[in-house]
Parts: C-alpha cells; structure tokens; sequence
C-alpha cells in the first residue's frame, strides 16, 4: 500500500491521509509524487480556471462565432437516426412505421424511442388506422418540426461554410 500525502491543509485530513482509513478521494488527496498533482485537487482547479477566465476574447473571434453557432444547433438533430426520420418525412407526405423501419434499418425499440422523442418535441403527428385489418402507425412531419428542419440544416451548412 502506497502512502498518500493530502495536497490541502492539515485540516482537511491527516498526513498519510484517508487512504489508509479505504475513504481516499481523488478530489482533495494524491499519491506522492503524482505527475498530474496540478489537476489532483479542487483548489488548484479553480487557480487553473479562474486564471484563464481572466482572459479578454474579442467578441469577433471566429472560434467564438463557431461556438455560438454551435450552440444553434438543435439538440434533437444530433442524432443520425431522429435527423434521417426529419429529412425523410420533409420529402414524403407521410410514412408508415414499418417502411422507417425498412428503410432506416433499426429495430423496432429504437426506432420507437426515437419517434416518440420527436412526438414529444411536436416535430411528429402520428395517426393510427387499420389495412387489411392490420393497425398501422403514420407519421407526419408538423409545421414546426419542418420550420426546425430547416433552421438546423441551415445552421449546419453555415457551420459548415465556414470550414472551407
């Protein structure tokens, strides 16, 4: 067993520290001689941090337009299989679940998850009804979730645009 030796005050714990007691924590404890001992403790964080907040970064910085753009981005669009069900239904007026099914190749308990995400979002109407005494499931891109489309697409090639 290695002994450890507390980076704070005497205060917060003894010498050879909590690490003999089975309670040590890497937040406020490290092995003796730790290369990384500059981000061992939350105290030498916190210098580490609030030193570079002090920093002036011109608001035309393109890193920081890049990152506000970003920020622009919808959340629910990150996901490849929720974007490729948006893009799918903006070209088809309506589209059963076992055709998204086929055609995105998932299974059924992740295509559902992901469906009901964007139902719940109000970006999907869904309409249930019956062929060949079969139920059926159809989704429907809403005005809303159609309006997101393109703003996320748009966000997207701008972003993009700016890479080349």
């Amino acid at each position: 067993m290695s002994s450890r030796v507390c980076t704070l005050s005497d205060a917060c714990c003894p010498s050879v520290c909590c690490w003999a007691s089975g309670t040590w924590s890497r937040w406020h404890c490290r092995p003796t001689g730790s290369p990384s001992q500059a981000y061992s403790s939350p105290r030498r964080l916190r210098l580490r941090h609030s030193s570079a907040q002090g920093r002036n970064v011109p608001k035309t910085d393109p890193d920081v337009a890049t990152l506000k753009e970003l920020g622009s981005l919808r959340g629910l669009f990150e996901h490849r299989v929720r974007l490729a069900i948006c893009v799918l239904l903006s070209r088809h007026d309506a589209m059963s679940f076992s055709r998204l099914k086929q055609v995105l190749e998932e299974k059924d308990g992740s295509l559902g998850t992901h469906l009901r995400k964007l139902e719940d979002a109000g970006y999907l109407a869904i309409e249930k009804s019956f062929r060949d005494r079969r139920p059926v499931t159809w989704y429907q891109l809403t005005d809303s979730g159609r309006t997101h489309l393109k703003e996320h697409i748009a966000n997207l090639t701008r972003l993009i645009g700016r890479t080349g």
